[in-house]
């Protein structure tokens, strides 16, 4: 049994939580919603692509996934455990897809579809990792040349 044990100073109270249990329960309350979520997403970002991309976006079912991130750190949030979801574009070009080139607008099919499921309400912790993406959308950014005013 994996336990995770707190001793309160004051009192001397022991209390022991199994946290295979609790994660057991996160996994099976939240599970079907965060797979709604991400099929959800999946198809507003399938909606933004030509139909040859369609077939690259897909959705990964809810898995474990360790609780304790960079905001949450802690000796409970270590030995627990919660549902979480994906929502992958597998093109070759989905970087373009996201930031766009120089030729080309961005069409940004997830940045789309995680911006549409955080707006809903009572969804909270949708995240973009997308952090290379962001770094490529700003040099792509910073590539293209300014329009100039002209000047009468």
């Amino acid at each position: 049994m994996s336990e995770w044990r707190y001793r309160d100073p004051s009192t001397g109270a022991v209390l022991v939580l199994n946290t295979q249990a609790v994660s057991d329960v996160f996994m099976e309350a939240g599970a079907p919603a965060v797979d709604r979520l991400a099929r959800e997403g999946a198809a507003i970002a399938r909606a933004r692509v030509t139909p040859s991309a369609k077939k690259f976006i897909v959705n990964r079912p809810a898995r474990r996934f360790p609780l304790e991130s960079g905001q949450i750190k802690s000796s409970l949030s270590r030995k627990l455990s919660i549902p979480v979801a994906l929502i992958v574009n597998n093109s070759r070009f989905a970087s373009q897809q996201e930031v766009g080139s120089l030729s080309r607008v961005p069409t940004r099919p997830l940045g789309a579809a995680f911006d549409q499921l955080r707006r809903r309400r009572g969804v909270r912790g949708v995240v973009d990792a997308g952090d290379p993406i962001k770094a490529a959308a700003e040099t792509v950014a910073a590539a293209r040349p300014r329009k100039r005013r002209s000047r009468r």
